[in-house]
């Protein structure tokens, strides 16, 4: 049996993209994007904002 040690990654960086871990200041960005009806065609549709929380 393997044992797999967890280790947390905060950040990951490709050659195009830098992800992070997202923060309660990512809530307005996220917000705005998601009333985008362009943006979020590509991403399943419009939410709901209670989703976010």
């Amino acid at each position: 049996m393997k044992h797999w040690i967890k280790i947390p990654i905060h950040t990951f960086e490709t050659e195009r993209l830098t992800g992070r871990k997202l923060e309660s200041s990512d809530f307005q960005l996220l917000h705005m994007m998601n009333q985008n009806v362009e943006v979020m065609a590509t991403l399943g549709g419009i939410c709901d904002e209670c989703v976010f929380r």
